[in-house]
C-alpha cells in the first residue's frame, strides 16, 4: 500500500496539482477479528479498543484513521484528536467544490 500511495502522490506532484488537490484517506471501520485461540487474537487488532469491523457498538469498530494531504492549505503534520465522522467529509468536500448540499 505504501508503494501505490506514493505513486499516486508523485503522479499528483509531477502533474503539477498537489496545491488544488485534497487527498484522504481513511480506514473501513477497525480490523477484521476473524478467530481467537483461547485469548490470543488471529487476525486484525485493534490495539486497546474492544470490538473491531461489522462491530460498531466498540470501540474497536469506530475509530479509524484518517488522513489529509493539501499542501498550502492543511498545515503537514497536525494531529487532531478529537472524533470525526466520515459523514463529514462529504459536506466539506462539496463546499470546497463551490457546491451546496440539499437540506432535504
Amino acid at each position: 500500500m505504501d508503494w501505490m500511495v506514493g505513486q499516486v502522490l508523485d503522479a499528483i506532484d509531477k502533474k503539477g496539482l498537489k496545491k488544488n488537490t485534497l487527498v484522504y484517506f481513511a480506514s473501513d471501520h477497525g480490523g477484521w477479528l476473524e478467530r481467537q485461540e483461547g485469548k490470543r487474537q488471529l487476525g486484525g487488532w485493534n490495539g486497546i479498543y474492544r470490538g473491531g469491523k461489522a462491530m460498531g457498538g466498540w470501540e474497536g469498530g469506530i475509530r479509524v484513521p484518517g488522513i489529509f494531504r493539501w499542501p498550502g492549505v492543511l498545515p503537514a503534520g497536525k494531529v487532531i484528536n478529537e472524533p470525526t465522522s466520515l459523514m463529514d467529509i462529504y459536506p466539506t468536500v462539496v463546499h470546497l467544490a463551490g457546491g451546496v448540499v440539499p437540506q432535504d
